[in-house]
Formats: structure tokens, sequence, C-alpha cells
């Protein structure tokens, strides 16, 4: 298998303690980041690098698509979610062939989770299988799986 360096998100926030968050869960995540404050800042960026795509958090203004950059916008109150759009747009470039291992792994913890949901609804337990819902959309995300 050949490995590929790590791809690069241009990450726009004007808040610098979500900025801050943003780019430590990407980077947890195994995306290499440059995290700018606005718009003036990522256009400085862009003329020094190439960036996949551009994540842009809440608190600013920044429209990649006019530059040939797709924009993921970054949802604090689900950032698993976020980082779940981020991985697919990465998959969608030149990452589109993601590790076989990992999705397969992703699989097998879905359908697991799924068991124990179908068993969490047989028992009455509505609150855990509803959080295994979740848990099971977050994984899905994820993982990138495609079907």
């Amino acid at each position: 298998m050949v490995r590929r360096a790590r791809p690069e998100v241009l990450v726009v926030e004007g808040k610098a303690e979500d900025r801050r968050r943003i780019a430590a869960l990407l980077g947890e995540a195994g995306i290499r980041v440059t995290a700018v404050a606005d718009g003036a800042a990522a256009l400085v960026a862009l003329s020094s690098e190439r960036f996949e795509l551009a994540v842009v958090g809440a608190s600013a203004r920044f429209d990649g698509a006019g530059l040939g950059l797709a924009v993921v916008p970054f949802d604090r109150g689900e950032p698993r979610r976020s980082i779940g759009r981020v991985r697919e747009g990465l998959l969608g470039a030149e990452f589109a062939e993601a590790d076989e291992a990992e999705r397969w792994i992703t699989a097998a913890k879905i359908a697991c989770l799924e068991q124990r949901q179908h068993a969490a609804y047989r028992d009455g337990a509505t609150d855990l299988a509803a959080s295994l819902a979740r848990e099971i959309a977050e994984t899905t995300a994820l993982g990138a799986l495609r079907h």
C-alpha cells in the first residue's frame, strides 16, 4: 500500500478558542490544519499553500468556492459529524480510497451497536436505544462509509 501525505485543510474561524478547538479535533482525526482568523488571512495562506478544502467556523465569513476551494461548515454542537463531513470532502478528492481495514472495523462496530440498539428497544430501554442510534450515526459519519 502506498502511503499518502496527510490531507491539509484551511480552518477559518474568528474566535481564537473555537479555532484552536476545531484545529485540535481535526488534528486528532489525522488531518493537517492551517488555522486563520478571517478571510484576509485565508487568502494569504492560499497564496502560499495548497489545501484540499476549507473548514469554516460559525463566526467566520469566508467563501472559498469562488477560489475553487470546497467549503465545509463546522458545527460546534456536533463536532463528530462535522469531522465526518470534512473526511467525506477529503475522500471525494484525491483521497478516494479509504483504508479498507478501517472500513471493515467501522462496519463491525456499527453492526455491534445495532444489535445492542435492537436489544435495548426489545427490553424497553428507549433512552439507551436513542443514545445508541446517535452513536451509530456518528460512527457512520466518522467512518465515511459508502453504500
